[in-house]
């Protein structure tokens, strides 16, 4: 049984996006980059993170508990059949995993599906956080970082910036000096986002020296149903499953 069709106008709000500031926060991809990055993704974030593989492994399970709770169908096993859990690397562990419909069976761009997708794994598991991929490579948007004249001043501060955000109860994933552009900085990656947003209204005083961070400047778009203020429809996994066979 064929996926049941897109919503008839489909709009979506993609805000313009500001131009990166120079190349500061431009990395090289991981050598361990997993895969294309063509069509619609979404970032699932604070999955299990022991090893490379955990966050994916948390999603799948997180999709099999929301599959199982959907009756039988055939639109159902259409579905899930075409998802597609991609790690964030395959050497280092995050507490994210990208997710998205397999192109090979899902020929053209599905992002109603991915929306509807996004409302079921966070009501299965409101711990998680789930947003758009609006960049490739590893995630930026926890991101801040810090400029230094050298490699041995980032060493310094990265021991005062440790003790800073461990007396307001940031949590960081990583840290680590950088000359990646030419010039050093340190990176830091936070655990949540509201973290990052804290730092950037008051970025920290070290030494009587006030360090403000710089951060990425992705646009979150907005996915739209139907245009205007009209009742939403009714979900597109509920009508697909609706769509049973019956002999």
């Amino acid at each position: 049984m064929p996926l049941p069709p897109p919503p008839s106008r489909p709009n979506l709000g993609l805000p313009s996006r500001p131009a990166p500031q120079e190349a500061q926060e431009e990395e090289p991809p991981p050598e361990s980059q997993i895969g294309p990055q063509d069509g619609f993704q979404l970032t699932v974030y604070h999955l299990e993170s022991t090893a490379p593989q955990s966050a994916a492994d948390h999603l799948r399970k997180i999709l099999h508990r929301v599959c199982d709770k959907l009756p039988p169908s055939s639109a159902r096993n259409e579905i899930f059949g075409a998802l597609i859990v991609r790690q964030a690397d395959v050497r280092k562990p995050y507490d994210y995993a990208f997710l998205l419909l397999d192109p090979e069976k899902v020929k053209s761009p599905r992002p109603d599906i991915l929306q509807e997708l996004r409302g079921c794994i966070t009501e299965e598991e409101p711990s998680v956080l789930v947003s758009w991929r609006v960049a490739q490579g590893v995630d930026k948007s926890r991101r801040a970082t810090f400029n230094v004249d050298s490699r041995e001043q980032a060493e310094e501060l990265m021991k005062k910036l440790d003790e800073w955000c461990a007396n307001r109860g940031f949590r960081v994933l990583s840290r680590y000096p950088s000359d990646y552009t030419g010039r050093w900085r340190l990176v830091y990656d936070f655990a949540r986002h509201a973290d990052l947003d804290a730092i950037a209204s008051s970025p920290p005083v070290i030494d009587h020296l006030m360090y403000y961070p710089t951060t990425s400047r992705l646009v979150q778009p907005l996915y739209c149903r139907r245009p205007g203020n009209g009742p939403p429809g009714p979900s597109l996994i509920i009508c697909a499953l609706a769509m049973t066979d019956e002999g």
